[in-house]
């Protein structure tokens, strides 16, 4: 996974992990 020179906040990570979660639970169930 290649770094990205635009450093995410601690919100915007939280909230894209969380996203990212819910897509994966949704697409699992």
């Amino acid at each position: 996974m290649e770094m990205m020179t635009h450093t995410f906040s601690k919100r915007e990570e939280i909230a894209n992990a969380v996203t990212h979660g819910i897509g994966a639970v949704l697409s699992a169930a």
